[in-house]
């Protein structure tokens, strides 16, 4: 399966896949995402609270935790999966894990991130590797002033025509887009 992975530069993402052909970008190696993950955050790094929501999937997570463990951050776990399932990496870069039965569920999620702010303060960052989850992640960045995209702008990230607009303000090059129906 082709998972991405998402980027924050100032108010927008980028996705990039993660698989290991030849032209694949920079960014979808997790040793690389993991340090650009705590770039720019100088000393405030260490002591930083990262929640991983759904560390089990894909499996590259366990190498992103791995390395954001390695740099100082705290990496804390949301996800359905059994503990005992998790990759031994994972297992050992998770500070904590937080298992909840259904990650549809905004109240289970939410209560997950009251309980990591109760036990180990502020949460720095809210991320999963999976385009899937940006609304519950923006909704739940919003609801606990974690930053990141909000719900204010989510539909930026999730529409290719808003994202291919913010591309050409941002001067970068964009294929052809054709509507089709």
């Amino acid at each position: 399966k082709m998972g991405y992975v998402r980027f924050e530069i100032g108010l927008g993402q980028l996705f990039f896949p993660i698989h290991p052909a030849a032209d694949a970008p920079v960014f979808a190696n997790p040793v690389k995402c993991a340090k650009l993950a705590t770039r720019g955050i100088g000393s405030w790094r260490r002591g930083m609270n990262f929640v991983f929501f759904s560390p089990h999937f894909p499996s590259t997570g366990a190498e992103f935790c791995d390395r954001l463990k390695k740099a100082g951050v705290t990496v804390l776990g949301i996800g359905d999966a059994p503990y005992d399932s998790l990759d031994k990496k994972l297992q050992d870069a998770l500070s904590e894990y937080y298992l909840i039965r259904d990650m549809e569920n905004y109240d289970q999620t939410f209560r997950a991130i009251g309980h990591f702010i109760h036990e180990h303060g502020r949460i720095d960052r809210f991320e999963s590797l999976n385009e899937y989850w940006l609304d519950l992640e923006a909704n739940i960045r919003t609801d606990f002033n974690i930053w990141g995209i909000r719900t204010d702008y989510v539909q930026n990230i999730k529409k290719k025509s808003r994202m291919r607009a913010a591309f050409r303000k941002a001067g970068v090059n964009v294929i052809a887009q054709k509507k089709t129906s």
